[in-house]
């Protein structure tokens, strides 16, 4: 997804930056559809085994959380805002901003912001889970 609006954004128009942003928004809407499923899901149910885990970063993934929902939605604003909430020919996400307010160039740019930030935490986390399973590994071998 990450790889897909920038190659667009670099290839600024013609068909093929038209299809990679098609499909930017499309899988974006459809992360952000699975990751409040996943979030109403692991509010929702007890998980009693996390108290077992010595490893437990609740601060990082609540933080992934609020900016993999925020990237999203800063770009679904600004394409609103824009007028290009068209995904595919004949579907269209709803709108969530007023179109033509004169935001959108902000909101993208926030978009795009938050965007490198996510690929910065989830490099953090990956760093993080594997120090941890590192830890626990050779710490069981003592």
């Amino acid at each position: 997804m990450f790889a897909s609006g920038v190659i667009a954004k670099q290839l600024g128009g013609g068909a093929v930056a038209d299809w990679l942003m098609s499909l930017h928004k499309l899988t974006g809407a459809l992360t952000l559809l699975i990751v409040l499923l996943r979030l109403i899901y692991r509010v929702t149910r007890s998980m009693p085994e996390w108290r077992m885990q010595a490893h437990r970063r609740p601060m990082l993934h609540w933080t992934l959380y609020a900016v993999v929902i925020l990237v999203p939605l800063l770009g679904w604003a600004g394409i609103s805002d824009f007028g290009a909430r068209e995904i595919f020919p004949g579907y269209s996400l709803p709108p969530i901003w007023p179109e033509g307010v004169g935001y959108d160039a902000i909101l993208l740019q926030y978009h795009a912001y938050f965007a490198f930030a996510l690929l910065a935490l989830v490099a953090l986390h990956i760093g993080i889970a594997m120090q941890d399973y590192m830890t626990d590994r050779f710490a069981d071998e003592d």
